[in-house]
């Protein structure tokens, strides 16, 4: 009897090594400056998942970045082919493998203080698009010069304020804005800049020509003005601006208090910064002079409370306010 026949069965495993390879991100991107309008150089830390050469690749910047035929592109310090179109830089190289650094110079930051992140981009045909995850900020300029006056005394309603500012940077063709905003008065906190205001009116003048395309708008809570204009072409710097606001609150001191939230700044019209003041003189429109009579305590506090009816002799009628330690 002979045994059964025995099959063997061999059981071929095809084993599949899978290397797991990391997505190719843009490690980092930097900037010699982050100030709007300056011509600066971007450095592109990018780390691809692969070491097989792509031939060329594209750097996207921000729509409001410049490039010119100035721009070029150097890895390794060895300048390398590059081209632009727009604000798309195409490099051409045999050294795009892997982890890499692309230096690209003379390109011009944006006109208004933006921020960005995904709109930095690296593309090729071996892996896509791929965007930065990383935060780019631009810093807003200053404004080189700035003043208010106003047309009553203190503390008076439907008060003109005029300010005139000169300006650091260009503000381009089209609609723009000019910002206006001050907290309650850091000696008077019952008043504003737009105490008892229902509306406004508001005038431009640029370089000495009145500009007729202005309206305004504002908010009485957070004590903003936001006064809107159109300009035909691209504002040069240095110039002069004079915003006359018809209707407010004139303030309760000739000086501006430093602890108030201040600010007034040229935007562009989504409202980003392009230069502003924080800090501004108010200029000297009317001061009493009194012609007899003294207060006992010279350290009378600006607005304070005074329970009866004091007097005191002097040339017109300003707005005095006591508290009950006073004397006169």
């Amino acid at each position: 009897m002979s045994s059964p026949l025995s099959k063997k069965v061999v059981l071929f495993v095809a084993i599949i090594i899978v290397t797991l390879q990391a997505n190719s991100a843009i490690n980092s991107i930097s900037s010699d400056s982050y100030n709007i309008n300056v011509v600066s150089n971007y450095t592109w830390n990018i780390a691809f998942n692969t070491s097989t050469s792509r031939g060329t690749v594209n750097l996207t910047f921000p729509s409001t970045c410049v490039l010119s035929g100035s721009t070029s592109a150097s890895i390794g310090g060895t300048t390398v082919p590059s081209t632009f179109s727009s604000n798309v830089l195409t490099v051409t190289s045999s050294l795009l493998l892997s982890t890499i650094t692309i230096v690209v110079k003379n390109v011009q930051n944006p006109n208004a203080a933006y921020s960005y992140s995904s709109q930095f981009i690296v593309s090729s045909g071996l892996d896509g698009s791929i965007s930065y995850g990383g935060l780019i900020k631009y810093n807003s300029g200053t404004l080189a010069s700035s003043s208010w006056s106003f047309s009553l005394c203190t503390e008076q309603p439907n008060s003109v304020l005029t300010i005139t500012v000169v300006t650091t940077n260009t503000v381009p063709v089209g609609s723009n804005k000019f910002e206006v905003s001050y907290g309650a008065w850091a000696n008077h906190y019952n008043k504003n800049l737009l105490t008892g205001v229902t509306s406004l009116a508001t005038q431009v003048s640029i370089n000495g020509a009145a500009n007729t395309t202005v309206t305004n708008t504002f908010d009485t809570t957070i004590q903003k003005i936001t006064i809107t204009y159109t300009l035909s072409s691209i504002l040069p710097s240095a110039s002069t601006l004079v915003f006359i606001i018809s209707g407010v609150q004139s303030p309760p001191t000739q000086t501006t208090p430093t602890s108030s939230s201040y600010k007034v700044a040229t935007t562009d019209i989504n409202g980003f910064t392009i230069d502003q003041a924080t800090s501004c003189p108010i200029a000297s429109v009317c001061v009493y002079t009194l012609t007899t009579g003294t207060f006992s305590n010279s350290y009378m506090p600006v607005n304070s409370l005074y329970s009866s009816n004091p007097s005191i002799m002097y040339s017109e009628t300003p707005i005095i306010t006591f508290q009950n330690s006073d004397t006169i």
